[in-house]
């Protein structure tokens, strides 16, 4: 039984959302050592995302880097670290205070409350079922009881034709059901998960990412897509970020298989980029097709 509510303009909506800065810009503190002084300082990771340049000139990592990083992985033997709690207190904190990010509305709208297919792509290595969790306190903060009320509707749809089974689940069958089984989440900073990737630990955050996506893009389609019998239907993908390193691998990685012509023609693929607009220039190319809108940049390919 076709679902489509999946589809938009005719096509299987695709999306992927890296976290920090994108979705949501929690003061997750990141450790580094001030090169001026020699001092530990602790900074906002996304300030670091979007100001790379930062640590070449201004700071360095400690010399075990997952130390620098205790706060982006469920476990550490620093007494600071909360364990898996820690991105939960950073997340409800991050809710309480609106540090909402610019892609934040489009997941909302576009995908939870449809209940469509996405996933989560970060450089953060917390466990997938961690970031399940945190997708599911941010959806009950920020969904209004009618839109609540839509995506129990929506998600039970999906079940029945995903399963073929006509249950009434209740509404917390119904999330878990959608956050553990449809939605994807790639921490691609998770050992174990870099190794059911084959992820290179060579590889920056920027290719693991494209990694995770072209993972992601296969897996979703022989997993689910064609399960609900949606082959027949070209894909619209899209992939959303702050980090302009990130956003430029993902562009050029999608340029590349188009000229391969590795996607279909009637496959559309949209790049959104949502950190410092004046890095633009870094995305302009004669060829490419841009549009800057309030928060964030658009790139299709």
């Amino acid at each position: 039984m076709t679902n489509s509510n999946l589809l938009i303009d005719g096509r299987v909506a695709l999306g992927a959302f890296d976290f920090d800065g994108n979705i949501l810009a929690p003061e997750t503190t990141t450790y580094v050592i001030d090169r001026e002084t020699g001092e530990e300082v602790g900074i906002p990771a996304h300030t670091l995302d979007q100001s790379p340049e930062l640590m070449q000139t201004k700071y360095r990592w400690k010399d075990d880097i997952i130390d620098s990083l205790i706060h982006f992985r469920d476990y550490h033997t620093d007494t600071k670290h909360l364990w898996p709690d820690q991105f939960k207190a950073d997340i409800e904190e991050a809710l309480r205070s609106n540090a909402y990010a610019p892609s934040l509305m489009k997941l909302k709208e576009v995908f939870l409350v449809p209940a469509r297919l996405f996933a989560i792509i970060t450089a953060r290595g917390h466990w997938p079922d961690n970031i399940a969790r945190i997708m599911w306190i941010v959806n009950e903060q920020l969904l209004s009881a009618w839109e609540k009320e839509e995506q129990y509707k929506n998600i039970l749809s999906l079940y029945q034709s995903y399963t073929g089974k006509n249950e009434n689940l209740t509404r917390d069958q119904a999330l878990r059901f959608y956050f553990e089984e449809i939605v994807s989440y790639y921490p691609v900073s998770n050992p174990h998960i870099a190794k059911y990737l084959s992820l290179d630990e060579t590889l920056s955050s920027s290719e693991k990412k494209v990694k995770a996506m072209e993972h992601y893009t296969i897996d979703v389609q022989k997993r689910i897509i064609t399960k609900l019998w949606l082959g027949v239907y070209p894909l619209a993908i899209g992939f959303s970020d702050d980090s302009v390193r990130n956003t430029l691998a993902m562009i050029e990685h999608y340029e590349q298989l188009r000229t391969n012509r590795a996607i279909s023609d009637d496959t559309t693929v949209h790049i959104y980029f949502t950190g410092k607009q004046s890095e633009i220039q870094k995305l302009e190319k004669p060829w490419r097709s841009l549009e800057q809108s309030e928060d964030m940049i658009i790139v299709r390919i």
